[in-house]
């Protein structure tokens, strides 16, 4: 019975560590991939408004003139 018991403790207990923390940082690593796309997709809508807003007064300024 102990040495099952020094079994568990010393090998499967950290491998069924190790598997559970590879399968949190797969998870995350998802999430963080999806989060940077969202990122990604406000930033250019943020260049675009931007880009357009420059451009309005740029013009705005050669019909002061």
């Amino acid at each position: 019975m102990e040495v099952i018991s020094e079994l568990i403790g010393q090998y499967v207990f950290p491998i069924v560590a190790c598997v559970a923390l590879f399968a949190e940082n797969r998870e995350q690593r998802k999430s963080h991939r999806e989060e940077m796309e969202r990122f990604t997709t406000v930033i250019e809508a943020n260049t675009l408004a931007l880009t357009r807003l420059t451009d309005h007064l740029e013009g705005g300024e050669k019909d002061e003139k």
